[in-house]
């Protein structure tokens, strides 16, 4: 569960990554945050709509390196 060890795997694969990934180790917190019991708070709009646009930019940075069809669409 944590991106940024995951990132820096898919860097050293495919350094074009680099940027796109760079920002993606603090949303690991999204993971484990609401999944134990505790005091978690949810993520304001602003916060939620950033976690959303990095969250895509790092799936499609991804997708976009895949053969054409290896995954579903989404």
């Amino acid at each position: 569960h944590d991106l940024e060890e995951l990132g820096s795997l898919c860097v050293r694969l495919e350094p074009v990554l680099d940027l796109p990934l760079r920002d993606v180790g603090w949303l690991t917190q999204y993971a484990w945050l609401s999944r134990y019991p505790g005091e978690s708070s949810e993520p304001n709009l602003e916060e939620a709509l950033e976690v959303l646009d990095k969250a895509r930019r790092a799936f499609d940075a991804v997708r976009s390196l895949l053969p054409r069809g290896a995954g579903a669409e989404v």
